[in-house]
């Protein structure tokens, strides 16, 4: 099968000898990485270089301007496919046209002003924005420098409890619970009531009772009602026997 006369006259078949499935495979990964590379490089570079008033608007035509470089090269493509045999040649070497006529654009292309503000160099933002914005537009104001954050000092590491004595505890000399006893006789006999419980009448022998203070009291008709505080201690006897009651006047 004879070449067609544009295969023989640019003869690309030298530059792709071996029309294989990796060769492709490689060539376009590598265009691949190349558009994402630039993809994001020039949103960066256009962010940085237009002023704040057409940003916004620059940006929206970059990304129309990727859309139709899309189609385009849907078109190129189809039209491309007619060529025989090695079409999927020119399509790889009609990626790189393109590229060709922007290449001068890219290396003659400046730092960017706002880029040069942040690193000091100002003046030199200052004549790139005049040069290729013009007069009219203010050079970028370099960004505010945010310092870095305090770092505390590392505490120090607690210090070991100190050991704390007991503080001696008083001794406390056991209750005795043993109760009191209370012997009560009055003359005449009379009705006797100790903290105010009815005991009985007199003489009462021995009468237990808790230790502390009680209240007696001694009760008969026609005589004066006899009070009094006795203290009973634990284990002894308290015997009251010399109490004469008082008549009363008729």
């Amino acid at each position: 099968m004879n070449a067609s006369p544009l295969l023989q006259c640019t003869d690309i078949r030298k530059a792709f000898p071996k029309p294989d499935g990796a060769e492709l495979l490689v060539l376009r990964l590598a265009i691949g990485f190349l558009l994402g590379t630039d993809y994001v490089v020039s949103k960066t570079l256009l962010t940085e270089f237009v002023p704040r008033r057409l940003r916004g608007r620059i940006l929206g035509l970059l990304s129309v301007a990727w859309a139709g470089g899309y189609a385009c090269a849907y078109a190129v493509g189809f039209c491309l496919t007619g060529t025989g045999t090695q079409s999927w040649r020119w399509m790889l070497l009609a990626s790189a046209a393109p590229c060709l006529l922007i290449a001068p654009l890219r290396i003659t292309m400046p730092e960017s002003p706002l880029w040069l503000a942040n690193h000091g160099y100002r003046e030199q933002s200052a004549r790139v924005v005049r040069s290729k914005l013009g007069g009219s537009v203010r050079p970028p104001a370099p960004a505010p420098v945010i310092p870095p954050p305090r770092e505390d000092p590392a505490p120090s590491p607690p210090a070991p409890p100190r050991a704390v004595r007991p503080a001696p505890q008083r001794r406390v000399p056991p209750v005795d619970v043993r109760p009191g006893y209370l012997s009560v006789s009055a003359r005449p006999w009379a009705l006797l009531s100790v903290d105010g419980r009815l005991i009985g009448n007199t003489p009462r022998i021995k009468v237990r009772l808790s230790p502390g203070v009680h209240q007696i009291r001694l009760q008969r008709a026609g005589f004066k009602t006899y009070e009094a505080a006795v203290e009973v201690k634990a284990g002894e006897t308290v015997s009251i026997t010399n109490i004469t009651l008082t008549a009363t006047s008729p």
